[in-house]
């Protein structure tokens, strides 16, 4: 059975988002990092079982750019943000 799997989409505009999938039965702690740099708060990023998530990594909003975070984006508009509960101990956004 695979485990947890992380590809990224990058549409012409650069933005990226990072798919993070764990088809598993299993709860899986990951560590994630992009171009040698932890991301979050570089403690791992919990997924649980038979569950996907798109993070930002390097997407622009109104007000600047998202880096990264280990949470989705819930909604964004209005000039506000909402995000999701982050997959590590704590959410981490970094703009």
């Amino acid at each position: 059975m695979p485990g947890v799997v992380a590809t990224t989409t990058v549409p012409p505009d650069g933005d990226r988002m990072l798919h993070l999938v764990n088809p598993t039965g299993y709860e899986a702690r990951v560590e994630v990092s992009w171009g040698g740099t932890p991301l979050g708060d570089g403690a791992p990023f919990s997924a649980p079982p038979r569950a996907g998530f798109m993070l930002a990594l390097g997407v622009s909003v109104p007000w600047g750019r998202i880096v990264s975070a280990n949470a989705e984006i819930r909604s964004l508009g209005g000039g506000g943000l909402a995000i999701g509960p982050g997959l590590g101990a704590r959410t981490h956004l970094t703009l």
